[in-house]
């Protein structure tokens, strides 16, 4: 299959250009999980003492293999479907994406990941259906075995992030943080974002950490929880990415931040409009001894090797190199009538595959069939309003 496709250069020398961030918007239109929402109160630039081991042996884990795909989000797309009255479009360029926001991130920052221990390969399934185009991310074997036999001290490492939020968030705006209860990493809140990228319009969930009451108080949760209402109300609301990173002790490890740690978080809080970062410090032992507050400006200010300029020129490119795919595909199997009526087609799926130091390409060995990405449900259900509609 591959052979009928271009591939992508990953080069950050041709995504140097300076973007323009006055031709994007992104609107809440959405939430899940509203039970979990967080908020964040009097949070300073302070020495703190904070226990991440503290109850972790009652912790409830997330397995560190388990793979929700795109689950949650067709869930939200099939509950909401009446409401959000989005066409089936009929041509590849009108066509939403909808994926996570993880998905945008691991893209975005590809120009910058060179060959080393500090870069990964990815993948990405890109699925044509009724119209709209879903991005998920996949892991390759060698990924997928080192995720399902993690080793315990990689176990605790990992919950002792989700740990530094009990310490500092808290159910209400009116509550204190409780580090002392057991530790849930199922609990989530997300909201749901159209961004309008250029001339892409993409569609997706991203989890938020917690609602900001620094400054000024908080109005109450709406009464009535439409989403409709819900969407309104969070739309204005500041929310805070919270971080943990080891302690900065020498240059080194100062470059290692600035270089690998901050472009990441800045795509992750750019991307849902989050402008604040709360960072916990913390020693080998998973003791926070430091917080401090970073504003998306900071994180650029201080950024080594890499620009939000070429991140943001690549997803863009990224996502017209999709489109380019997609429409060499089902001119290929469908010829110029598909392309007309891409709503009409049964569903079309690729695998795109990036190594460092490779460019992006089409996979020529992939079977959506050993791994389905679509629930049945959202196959049979979704779009038979929207037909039923006209």
């Amino acid at each position: 299959m591959s052979q009928h496709h271009i591939t992508l250069k990953t080069h950050t020398n041709l995504y140097q250009r300076p973007f323009d961030f006055k031709n994007t918007t992104c609107d809440v239109i959405g939430c899940t999980g509203l039970e979990n929402l967080k908020y964040v109160k009097n949070i300073q630039n302070k020495k703190v003492c904070f226990d991440l081991n503290k109850n972790i042996e009652n912790t409830k884990r997330k397995p560190p293999h388990m793979d929700v795909k795109l689950d949650e989000l067709l869930k939200y797309l099939l509950e909401n479907e009446r409401r959000l009255n989005w066409p089936l479009c009929s041509t590849i360029e009108e066509s939403h994406f909808f994926c996570f926001r993880g998905v945008l991130t691991c893209i975005g920052k590809t120009p910058f990941e060179y060959l080393g221990r500090m870069s990964e390969p990815w993948r990405v399934v890109v699925i044509l259906f009724k119209g709209h185009i879903y991005l998920c991310h996949r892991f390759n074997e060698t990924q997928i075995e080192q995720r399902t036999n993690m080793s315990e001290d990689r176990m605790r490492y990992s919950s002792w992030g989700y740990k530094f939020e009990q310490y500092v968030v808290s159910d209400s705006p009116q509550s204190e943080p409780t580090p002392d209860e057991p530790l849930n990493e199922f609990k989530e809140f997300s909201l749901i974002f159209k961004k309008r990228l250029k001339k892409h319009t993409i569609v997706f969930g991203a989890e938020m950490d917690a609602l900001y009451c620094n400054e000024g108080n908080i109005t109450s949760l709406p009464t009535n929880q439409t989403q409709e209402i819900l969407a309104q109300y969070f739309s204005d609301k500041k929310f805070v990415e919270l971080k943990t990173n080891k302690l900065i002790r020498s240059m080194w490890q100062n470059k290692q931040f600035n270089t690998h740690k901050t472009k990441r978080i800045w795509l992750q809080c750019y991307l849902a409009g989050v402008e604040t970062v709360i960072c916990g410090f913390r020693d080998d032992h998973g003791i926070v001894q430091e917080l401090k507050i970073y504003s998306l400006r900071d994180l650029i200010s201080t950024a080594i090797n890499w620009n939000p300029d070429v991140m943001l020129n690549f997803l863009d490119a990224f996502l017209t190199y999709v489109k380019q795919c997609l429409t060499s595909e089902v001119h290929r199997q469908f010829g110029d009538e598909g392309l007309r009526n891409i709503n009409k087609l049964p569903m079309i799926a690729l695998r795109l595959d990036w190594t460092p130091g490779m460019p992006v390409r089409v996979a020529d060995d992939y079977d959506y069939k050993q791994d389905p990405i679509l629930t049945e449900e959202f196959l049979n259900k979704y779009g038979k309003y929207y037909f039923i509609s006209l």
